[in-house]
């Protein structure tokens, strides 16, 4: 969130106050908790930035010509086109092929042979490694490589009756294995916790990827692609009908360093925390 605040401060929003955002005093801790996700990329900044774009927070109370009446009292007047987006449903026929009548962590019918992951719905959590897909991508297809290599870790998982477990809702349009983030983040955590081999394996991968990332993409190459891609959507938007001054990009390579030493600073103290712990 903290690491946030240049793009948000570019448009004048303070992103703490967001309803979804539960943070302590300090702002050192803090949790989302949304069904949606929030804006996070160049072109949801610069059009706010721009006036292409408002977000506003509410509920639309009924419609008239031209015109949304919202339950604050605001009325938004010159409305020509309204899009409903509310992501997207799943499809039961995903659960009749797989006959699931219960989503055990990711496995039908608590049968490890049959393994069913969609991206979980939402937010909920208080610590993000990113924002980007493939990641747990690549961890869903290791538990399950895993597990078809070595089956005998599934009696862990099966008998600790550890994991989330998710039925179809059919009165609200939702299949079993079309499951919240909570349900996602609890099975990742059961998992880490029942089969010590992924739990290493994820303990190696991870800094793996650290280095790797600083090694093909340094941090002074990186800010300049970003950059670059962040004038190239500025152009674009000014080019469709804005004076205002095209903004910088809000993150310098010395900004960056800062939230790069918290997050050192972080890992070290969770890395002593863990090991006092294991001292007994």
């Amino acid at each position: 969130m903290e690491a946030m605040s240049p793009m948000y401060d570019l448009i004048n929003v303070d992103q703490w106050q967001y309803y979804c955002v539960f943070a302590n005093e300090a702002r050192t801790t803090v949790n989302l908790r949304q069904r949606s996700r929030f804006g996070i990329g160049d072109v949801y900044f610069l059009s706010m930035y721009y006036g292409h774009c408002e977000h506003i927070v509410d509920d639309v109370k009924r419609l008239s010509q031209h015109r949304i009446h919202l339950i604050s009292g605001r009325n938004i007047d010159n409305v020509s086109v309204m899009l409903k987006l509310l992501g997207f449903n799943g499809e039961f026929g995903n659960d009749r092929l797989m006959k699931l009548k219960e989503l055990y962590g990711w496995w039908c019918n608590k049968d490890y042979r049959r393994y069913l992951v969609a991206e979980p719905l939402g937010v909920d959590a208080n610590n993000f490694g990113g924002t980007s897909f493939s990641p747990g991508a690549i961890v869903w297809s290791e538990q399950h490589v895993h597990l078809m290599h070595y089956p005998k870790d599934w009696d862990a998982i099966v008998t600790s009756g550890a994991m989330p477990t998710h039925v179809a809702d059919e009165a609200n349009d939702r299949p079993a294995y079309v499951v919240e983030a909570r349900h996602g983040a609890m099975t990742q955590i059961s998992i880490n916790s029942l089969i010590p081999a992924l739990a290493d394996r994820n303990s190696i991968v991870g800094p793996l990827a650290h280095v790797r990332m600083w090694q093909m993409h340094p941090l002074d190459s990186f800010l300049a692609a970003a950059r670059k891609e962040w004038e190239s959507w500025s152009q674009t938007l000014q080019e469709m009908g804005c004076d205002r001054e095209h903004p910088p990009y809000p993150y310098t390579e010395g900004i960056v360093k800062v939230y790069l030493e918290k997050e050192h600073a972080y890992y070290r103290d969770q890395e002593a925390l863990m090991a006092k712990r294991m001292a007994g």
